[in-house]
Formats: structure tokens, sequence, C-alpha cells
């Protein structure tokens, strides 16, 4: 888990500084992060998640803001928790598990999104090699 939630870190900075022209500013950049599931199923995951950016120069309040939205399992509730969150003018949606991700990419708008989990990804992006729109994934084998 820890190598996958580098890897993440990675292609959420990648997409961060994307939104900042590849220079150094004093924004603070905001991270939309939409979940099917509650804050407690996904607490530890977030804490690991926010010691990794603070480790790469980005702490919440400082020059960070995630936003954080939870479903409790609730699909009907993902549409309308990527709007409020898109309201907030964030830059980067990270939206683990396929739900969460199709109702990001259903909203359509130039916001990029970083996905953890989709199986199978390629019904969302067309192709792993060529995934268009703004989704961004880490892709891993399930093996039985």
């Amino acid at each position: 888990m820890k190598h996958a939630l580098r890897l993440l870190l990675v292609v959420a900075f990648v997409c961060l500084t994307a939104v900042a022209g590849a220079q150094v500013t004093d924004r603070i950049f905001r991270i939309g992060f939409v979940v099917l599931s509650s804050a407690a199923t996904t607490d530890a995951w977030m804490k690991a998640f926010r010691d990794e950016l603070r480790g790469l120069g980005y702490e919440q309040g400082r020059n960070l803001i995630i936003e954080s939205r939870f479903a409790n399992g609730d699909r009907n509730q993902l549409k309308d928790l990527v709007s409020e969150l898109a309201g907030l003018n964030v830059d980067v949606f990270l939206a683990p598990g396929e739900p969460a991700l199709i109702a990001a990419k259903a909203y359509g708008q130039n916001i990029r999104i970083v996905t953890v989990t989709c199986d199978p990804l390629e019904k969302l992006v067309g192709s792993l090699a060529r995934p268009g729109g703004g989704a961004t994934s880490l892709a891993t084998a399930r093996t039985r």
C-alpha cells in the first residue's frame, strides 16, 4: 500500500504543478476528495496521504486544502458531492474507486481527476494506452 500511495502522490503532485504552471507559487492548492465510503473507513488512508504530502512540502492549511466529501455508501449522493467540490474551485479531484471516478468524470468540467482503483478501468478511460479525458490512475492486475 505504501508504494501505491507514493505513486498516487506523485501523480497528484504532477497535477498540482501543472495547475501552477510548473513553478513554485504562494498559491494554496485544493484537492477535492470524494469517496463512496465513510470518513471512518478512509481515516487511516487519509492520514497517510496527508503525511506523505507533508513530506513533499504540502501542508494542510499552509499551502494545501483537502476538501473531503463522503457518500456513506449512497451512490446517488456522489454527483452532488462532486458538484459541491467543484464549486469550491478544487484543482484536482481525488476519486478513489469506480463510483467516485464515474461521478467526477460525469461532471464534465476541466478539473483533473486522480483515481486509485477501478476495475475494469478501460470502460471509463477508453484504453490504458490512450486514456483521454482528465483522469489519471494507477492500474493493477488482480491475481487469484
